[in-house]
């Protein structure tokens, strides 16, 4: 399994049960959202560097940097910007709120940071519904013939 794919796994294992969304907190985007809050885990974009490109020994070391981001929809008929905020404090804090969160333990050395959060409301008939994205990097780094193993 790609690193990244770890990544997401080990992002959804921390939230399951640590925020409102409960169990609701899928790896993927294109789960369908039909209980409220639920919260979706996807890979983004990947940057991938050669750290020392003048290394000519084999394999060549890969320095990653993943965005991941956390979708979050919620609907509430009383305060909806009050229950975004609390969903994006629970995603906050279940990630960033130790060094374990933070560097998604047990996966070997990866630093995980928030970098962005952006808020949206529909409005639907008689229910608003608000959706949150909560963005993230993660940093690591592999060989480039193993993709899947983490490095140091």
């Amino acid at each position: 399994m790609l690193a990244s794919r770890q990544i997401v796994n080990a992002m959804v294992d921390r939230l399951m049960a640590t925020t409102d969304a409960g169990t609701r907190v899928y790896p993927n985007r294109a789960w369908p959202v039909t209980d409220y809050p639920t919260l979706k885990v996807a890979a983004g974009d990947e940057q991938l560097d050669d750290p020392d490109n003048q290394d000519i020994t084999w394999p060549r070391e890969r320095q990653h940097t993943l965005q991941v981001v956390v979708l979050g929809v919620v609907r509430d008929t009383e305060d909806l910007e009050s229950a975004m905020d609390e969903l994006v404090e629970q995603v906050l804090i279940a990630l960033e709120g130790s060094e374990d969160a933070s560097r998604l333990t047990p996966l070997p050395n990866v630093r995980l940071y928030g970098t962005r959060v952006s808020r949206q409301v529909t409005t639907d008939g008689e229910a608003a519904t608000g959706t949150v994205i909560v963005y993230f990097e993660a940093a690591y780094h592999t060989a480039s013939n193993n993709p899947s193993v983490f490095l140091f």
